[in-house]
Order: C-alpha cells, then structure tokens, then sequence
C-alpha cells in the first residue's frame, strides 16, 4: 500500500457513518440528525501540513439522507430579532441593562416592534443618561410587516403643531407675498413704495407724476414742478458731463413720485428718516436698475441740485432767512412751466439722453 492509499484508508476510517452504513435500515428519520461520538484524528493526519484537526466536527457540515448520502446541513432560520434590534441589551453594562429593562417597563414605545437590523436600537443617551433608540430621537414607529406603512409617533400636540406649520408652509408658498400698501401711478399702475421693483417702473408714470408735485410744497408765488427742477438739471450737467451723469440728474427724484411722500423739504426729512430711507431704497433698487444708473448718485449732481435753489429762490419764492445761505446759483432760466409743459420738457430731455423713440417704457 503506498503512502497516498494509506492516507485514504485513514480518512476514510476517520469520517462517522462510513458508506456502508447508508443502506442500513434507520429506526427512524431523527437517527441522521442524531450526533455521532467525535473518532480520533489518527497521528498521520494530525502532523500533515493540514494542520491539526482536533476541532473538526463534520456531523456539523453535513447529515445523510438515506440513498443520497452526506447532504449539507441548512443554515438555521433567519430570526430578525438580534443585537442591534430593540428588545436587545447586547454590550450594556449591567447598570445600563437594568435603566433600560425599566425604561421598557415605563415607556414601551413599540419595543417589541421594528425588527429591522440597524433601524432601531437602544443607546444610552450620555446627555441625560437616559435609555433611548434611534426611533424614539427622530419620532418614527417602525411596522412589524414591511407592508404596514411607517407612521411617526408624534404626540397630539406634535400633531397639532406640524398641521399648523405644513399650512403655514403651504399657505406661504401658495399666496402672493404681501408686499405693503401701494399707491396708483399713471395712468393705471400700481406700485409697492416698499417693495420696489425695476419692471414696474415706467418714464410717462414718473414724469406726469413729477410735474403734478410741486416744489416747496406750493409755497412759490407760482406752480413750479419737480418735472422742471430736474430737466434743467439734467440739461445743465449735458452740456458740462457725459450723459449718464445727465440722466442721473433727470432722474435723482423719481423716487418722490413713486413713495407717495412726495417733494419733502431738506429739514423735515431729516426729522423723518424713512422718508429718505424710502427713497434710497426705490432708486437703488428699481430706478437705477430698471435704466441703467449707477447705485451712488454722482457728486456733480448732488451739487447741481444745491445749487439750482438759489435760482428757483430768486424766481419764484419770497425772501427769507434761510434762503442767505444758498447764493453759488446754477444761472438756469426758471419758467414755471405748467404741468402739461413740464411733462413734454421732462420726457424730451429723456429721449435725447437715451435716444428712444417716444412710446411706453
């Protein structure tokens, strides 16, 4: 017998229930499934290069089934319910597992549900020592059937709260934005002084509103409008700078027709900031956007607009102390030009700036 048959013989006689046993008659089917006396490795084996093979069960890989031999044996039957499922203390200390048992006891939260592996586990929260699970922390009751659906487990109050802010969210997402009171422009357009916007802002409504609003609040000896005040400045500052600084100088009081404050005087306005605040917003927000003005009104028309007053003092208005200290004029001719004037001049001053043709923009 040479070596490998040696060997053979010996595995062979090392392995329970030997081939001859198969077509033995069994008492009954559980003799298959019954464990046989672990055999001795015989010393050949167990100095092999295999290494040792004490620990080698093989009724554990395999049972036999009459006329068909050695069968695998199945693995056992899935059971959800382990270590990371609820109901388990795996990992706890005793002092742990004993707040959680009790924390079973008092507040069972669906502690016997939610079988899913790494759904729901118990933890001990290390901020108020306290045993908690993951669904407990986001609210969420896990089914016991994959079929139930997943509701959370809010209490009435967290009801009654998240039905309020789903209708807020809704309510907001669905209603137009309340933008504030507006006012009407001409002819009919609504515009929101606190909201402004570029595209709801157009010359004929700024223009016809300018020369209606009176300068000094109608204390001349005749009408003078802001529609003239603004086309001699601006006509001033084209023959003397480009022409975005002109149209900034027609334009630096459009916000007086679109705020509903109209034309304020300097003093007051500074005892009623939101006048001004009013104001800087709806340029720089809608004016300078909507034709193409810089944010910051330039030096060489806040100057301008100083300066114009000792001229419109001079033309239209009885002296007064106050006036002494305006004496640098402009030297433009003040007309007092009816509304009517004031419109065509205001919006001719614009087409020759912009070069438009006369329409609606």
């Amino acid at each position: 017998m040479t070596m490998n048959t040696a060997r053979e013989a010996a595995l062979l006689a090392a392995i329970p229930n030997s081939p001859e046993q198969y077509n033995q008659p069994a008492e009954s089917a559980f003799e298959y499934f019954t464990p046989k006396p672990e055999q001795p490795v015989p010393a050949e084996l167990a100095t092999t290069t295999f290494g040792p093979l004490e620990r080698y069960h093989p009724e554990e890989d395999a049972f036999m089934i009459p006329g068909y031999g050695a069968q695998p044996v199945p693995p056992a039957k899935y059971v959800p319910a382990n270590d990371n499922a609820v109901g388990s203390f795996a990992g706890l200390t005793p002092e742990q597992r004993e707040r959680a048992l009790a924390y079973r006891g008092e507040e069972n939260h669906g502690a016997d549900r939610g079988q899913y592996i790494g759904l729901r586990r118990s933890a001990i929260d290390g901020r108020t020592e306290q045993v908690v699970s993951t669904a407990d922390i986001v609210g969420i009751n896990y089914a016991d059937d994959e079929n139930e659906p997943v509701v959370p487990v809010l209490s009435d109050a967290d009801w009654q709260r998240h039905a309020e802010e789903t209708s807020f969210a809704f309510e907001q997402a669905t209603q137009p934005k309340d933008r504030g009171p507006f006012i009407q422009l001409y002819p009919a357009r609504k515009f929101f002084p606190f909201d402004p916007r570029p595209d709801e802002v157009f010359i004929e409504s700024i223009a016809h509103g300018l020369a209606h609003i009176c300068r000094y609040s109608g204390a001349g000896d005749r009408h003078m409008s802001v529609a003239e005040h603004c086309t001699l400045i601006a006509r001033y500052l084209a023959a003397r700078y480009d022409t975005a600084t002109a149209l900034t100088g027609l334009l630096h009081d459009a916000p007086e027709a679109l705020s509903g404050f109209g034309d304020v005087g300097r003093p007051v306005k500074g005892k009623a900031p939101i006048i001004s605040e009013t104001e800087g917003c709806i340029y720089r927000k809608a004016i300078a956007p909507r034709f193409g003005l810089p944010l910051d009104i330039p030096a060489e028309v806040h100057e301008a607009d100083s300066r114009i007053i000792a001229d419109e003092i001079a033309a239209n208005l009885a002296p007064m102390e106050w006036q002494e200290k305006y004496d640098r004029p402009l030297g433009v001719n003040i007309r007092c030009w009816s509304p009517e004037k004031a419109e065509i001049e205001f919006l001719a001053t614009f087409d020759a700036l912009t070069g438009r043709k006369r329409g609606m923009a």
